[in-house]
């Protein structure tokens, strides 16, 4: 997850990261 997280502050925003993060975890969840 740490990883994942270093990638998208890279190339995203705080802000943005959190809700990615937030999208892609319940994105898996449903799947």
């Amino acid at each position: 997850m740490v990883k994942q997280y270093g990638v998208y502050t890279g190339n995203k925003q705080p802000t943005g990261l959190v809700i990615d993060v937030l999208q892609r975890i319940t994105a898996g969840k449903h799947r």
